[in-house]
């Protein structure tokens, strides 16, 4: 979901408005069958529609206005429909395009595509519903994440094989490098990942070496670390719609929540126990509730309804879960 997205829906639930989000979660069988699951009645989970992409999941993504999903696959990227809420249809396909991470930018035009390869991908999106070439740039290995800043000018990539998070420059469908830094890690362990802040100040790392996670600093294009923490060996990240708190999981059946309340300093707000191994996670934009997809055949849905504190709402059983790659709609 485009942060831009996430912090106006959140500073209108934060202001008693009427703010509807995470109305629903896409996430995926190992098989490639694709779940829509209905979230409209908060703190419930219930099926609205399956789609059958025939291959392995690795990332999804909601256009920021909710219409569209983006399907990471390793053998195409797929659009899926979602104008009419509830269902899903196939827009499109942009084949032989093999992907471990999808992101659509703020307003919805271009959809960045971390690789199984070294070519990083920008794909067009200004016609809704259609995917052609953008651009490419040339990075060292294959990745697990991929962000934009919130007004769309920087889209950052994070590898999985080399230990470097790599930010580029963006204007008009095209890439250019901007700055890179190196975080550690990078032995391909499952899932690493890259979350820009609401505000496009700082964006949080999971990764799979001794330091865990860490808070990087962004202005104009150029990073640097700011605070770190030692957890469990990273899966992935989310900030909250506000930037206030981020959830993180782990190859561990502990997730936590890392408080961000002070901009730039990060500490333990609390965990929780989610019964199995963790994987892919995403915040509401609201904040109120987190969604890890998990090793056991079971979807966690944890409410973050106090802020600071998480607790498990709901173990949603699907047979075959992938852990890799689970989104809240933007509404």
């Amino acid at each position: 979901m485009s942060v831009t997205s996430k912090k106006l829906i959140a500073a209108a639930a934060g202001a008693g408005g009427d703010a509807a989000s995470g109305s629903y979660i896409v996430c995926a069988k190992t098989s490639g069958l694709v779940y829509l699951l209905d979230h409209t009645t908060k703190g419930s989970l219930s099926t609205a529609a399956t789609y059958d992409v025939g291959s392995t999941v690795y990332d999804f993504a909601f256009s920021p206005d909710g219409n569209y999903i983006a399907v990471a696959t390793l053998g195409n990227i797929y659009l899926l429909d979602h104008t009419t809420r509830g269902s899903l249809s196939l827009a499109d396909t942009y084949g032989s395009t093999s992907a471990l991470g999808v992101a659509f930018s703020p307003d919805g035009n271009y959809l960045a595509v971390a690789p199984n390869g070294t070519s990083f991908i920008l794909l067009d999106h200004t016609t809704p519903g259609s995917l052609s070439a953008s651009d490419t740039i040339t990075v060292a290995g294959y990745g697990g994440g991929c962000a934009w800043s919130p007004d769309g000018n920087y889209v950052s990539f994070l590898s999985e094989i080399s230990p470097y998070f790599y930010l580029f420059s963006h204007s008009s469908g095209s890439l250019s490098a901007s700055d890179t830094l190196n975080v550690g890690g990078g032995n391909g362990y499952f899932n690493k990942d890259d979350t820009f802040s609401p505000d496009g100040s700082y964006i949080a790392v999971s990764n799979d070496n001794s330091t865990n996670f860490r808070l990087l600093s962004h202005s104009a294009g150029s990073v640097s670390q700011v605070s770190s923490l030692v957890l469990t060996r990273g899966r992935s990240s989310a900030f909250s719609g506000l930037g206030d708190y981020i959830a993180f999981t782990a190859d561990s059946y502990t997730m936590t929540l890392i408080d961000h309340t002070t901009a730039g300093s990060v500490s333990v707000a609390d965990t929780l126990n989610i019964l199995s191994t963790a994987g892919s996670c995403d915040f509401s934009a609201d904040g109120q509730y987190i969604v890890v997809a998990k090793e056991s055949d079971y979807l966690a849905l944890v409410d973050h309804t106090t802020a600071g504190s998480i607790s498990l709402a709901v173990n949603f059983f699907i047979d075959g879960l992938n852990q890799r790659g689970v989104a809240f709609s933007p509404d």
